[in-house]
């Protein structure tokens, strides 16, 4: 099956699903079968799983995904492979935004996801970053900014936000990160800054707590240190901890 057109409805594919589309894709899930926010040009239907199927690849446009409600209520879920490559997309959910049972692929584009009860970012295989960029949030709890079995980043941009999370594997990822790992004090402001004070990224955590924050870049480089700072404003930005990227 292959998307090129506006949506307010589930896609359930059998198989292989490709998103590909010079505009915008709209998703809009919930149990109650009431959602107004401005953001979105309709009110949603009733359902779970925005869009189901075995292998799922985005290549490009604008995809929107809100789900609230109750379990499973979830935005991509792929059986098998989620592939993106390209596209803005932004995901978010009150189950898992992205739920993968194989591996999940980035090659380009631009992807944010947030869940209010589970995983920003839940892959049963592993996750190969190799461009692009993604922001993954996780809530407050047990649930995890990434969830995966094996994390190998190459190249692009990654960010996750949480109470905890999953880092890339150090041996087999050429691309250099850090975590901060359960580590008090992070603010609604999160600045990096590398040994010659120049700014890398400036992050604004989720409305729920951060205490693990996973960042990778090209701009970083292994064996470097990098302090971070953090405050409630942009003007009250004070010292958190330096960290080694690995």
């Amino acid at each position: 099956m292959i998307v090129t057109s506006l949506s307010f409805i589930p896609v359930f594919a059998s198989n292989a699903l490709i998103i590909r589309l010079a505009g915008s894709l709209y998703f809009l899930m919930t149990s109650s079968g009431t959602l107004t926010d401005a953001s979105f040009p309709k009110e949603p239907l009733e359902g779970a799983r925005a869009v189901l199927a075995t292998n799922i690849t985005v290549n490009g446009g604008q995809t929107h995904i809100k789900t609230i409600g109750h379990h499973g209520a979830v935005g991509l879920a792929a059986t098998k492979t989620l592939t993106i490559n390209g596209g803005h997309n932004y995901i978010a959910t009150y189950d898992d935004p992205m739920k993968i049972g194989s591996n999940l692929v980035i090659n380009g584009g631009f992807t944010f996801t947030s869940s209010l009860t589970n995983d920003g970012t839940d892959s049963k295989g592993d996750i190969h970053m190799n461009d692009g960029f993604i922001c993954s949030c996780g809530p407050e709890g047990a649930e995890a900014a990434f969830d995966v079995k094996h994390f190998y980043c190459y190249g692009g941009t990654v960010i996750g936000l949480g109470h905890k999370s999953d880092r890339p594997v150090a041996d087999k990822s050429p691309q250099a990160f850090f975590r901060l790992d359960k580590i008090k004090g992070v603010k609604r402001y999160v600045q990096i800054l590398d040994a010659e004070g120049q700014e890398l990224a400036l992050l604004e955590t989720p409305a729920y707590a951060t205490q693990t924050i996973v960042y990778s870049s090209p701009a970083l480089k292994k064996g470097d240190t990098y302090t971070i700072f953090t405050g409630d404003t942009l003007e009250s930005l004070d010292m958190l901890t330096s960290i080694e990227a690995e």
